[in-house]
């Protein structure tokens, strides 16, 4: 009688490529998220030969390329945001501060393309009895979502890929995670003139919402390279991307966040947008995340009209990241959290 795997049995383990990209490592960190795994095969198939029967042509196919993706979700929390940030913003950052709290600072040069760190990933299908092991080497974020409502917590979800699935053994003995939280409640949301002048002027009573996207930092890049797994050979920089989306209240008052960037996107002014999420204390500070960009108003933000929340009218602003020449920053990601080191 079969056994069927079991969902919430399923384990996702990973490990930093500390050697070389791609060279496989043991995983030392479990994560705690909800995992969909795609096992991607390219096959070219012999569909359109005349042959002189009425059936399809009776030639097998060619795997032509091989590939990995895991996409994961999970209440937001301060410890394994690190991992989306380290595989898809910029690598080998280490924090700083003396005590219990620690400052991590992801803020991508403009100038000179990033650097990643890849990993291994192990996930792990289980019936209870049985266990099954697909592993993927050369794994780095292709996309990073923060998702924000009135209620509840943040979710977090990235995108990982990687070169072939490849049967494997999970690494043993990882304990699970211990993980802090805080509630939406606890964003704040700031939006400025300047990159310097980041986090003075906050908004309050009109934000309920937000979707922060960060994606197109790095991507796989195929070669003729006479790779017998028939993956990528590497991965490369390109332009990233950042993305908010915030729904809110619209205030008619002429001071008030909708009437206020409505001028400025009429006159595409280049907007500084800070949104931070803070927790518990922790040492001399708090644990946070905060999610600083400049931006300009996209075509469609604050257009669509009318609809209403609770009776109150609301609207969507929509901004897109753009390089701001004084400051040379386009994006930055800050951390603080209990770890001095990620993933062990």
């Amino acid at each position: 009688m079969a056994t069927p795997a079991v969902k919430i049995l399923t384990k996702v383990q990973v490990g930093q490529e500390a050697v070389a990209p791609g060279t496989a490592a043991d995983a030392t960190r479990c994560l705690l998220a909800q995992a969909r795994y795609t096992w991607q095969q390219d096959v070219y198939e012999f569909t359109d030969q005349d042959m002189g029967v009425f059936a399809r042509v009776p030639r097998q196919g060619v795997i032509t390329r091989h590939g990995s993706e895991i996409e994961l979700t999970t209440p937001m929390d301060f410890q394994q945001i690190l991992l989306p940030l380290l595989s898809g913003v910029k690598g080998a950052v280490t924090p700083t501060g003396g005590g219990a709290d620690k400052t991590w600072t992801f803020t991508p040069a403009t100038a000179t393309a990033p650097a990643i760190d890849t990993y291994t990933v192990e996930f792990e299908e289980a019936s209870g009895s049985d266990v099954a092991e697909l592993e993927f080497y050369y794994g780095h974020t292709t996309e990073i979502e923060i998702t924000a409502t009135d209620d509840g917590v943040p979710e977090l979800r990235w995108v990982m890929r990687g070169r072939k699935t490849v049967e494997g053994t999970k690494t043993a003995a990882i304990g699970k995670p211990t993980l802090v939280y805080a509630p939406n409640a606890r964003w704040g949301v700031w939006v400025d003139d300047t990159w310097a002048t980041l986090g003075t002027a906050q908004k309050t009573g009109q934000v309920y919402g937000f979707r922060w996207t960060y994606r197109g930092q790095v991507h796989p890049a195929f070669y003729l390279d006479n790779r017998s797994d028939l993956d990528f050979t590497q991965t490369e920089q390109a332009k990233p991307e950042v993305e908010i989306e915030m729904d809110v209240v619209h205030d008619p008052d002429s001071a008030s966040l909708v009437q206020d960037e409505e001028t400025h996107k009429a006159a595409q002014d280049l907007r500084f947008v800070q949104l931070k999420l803070t927790g518990a204390a922790l040492g001399g500070s708090n644990y946070s995340v905060s999610l600083l960009g400049s931006f300009y108003h996209a075509g469609d933000s604050m257009a669509s009209r009318g609809e209403d929340r609770d009776g109150n009218l609301i609207t969507r602003v929509h901004l897109v990241s753009a390089y701001d020449p004084t400051s040379t920053n386009q994006a930055s990601i800050v951390v603080v959290n209990n770890l001095a080191s990620f993933p062990a």
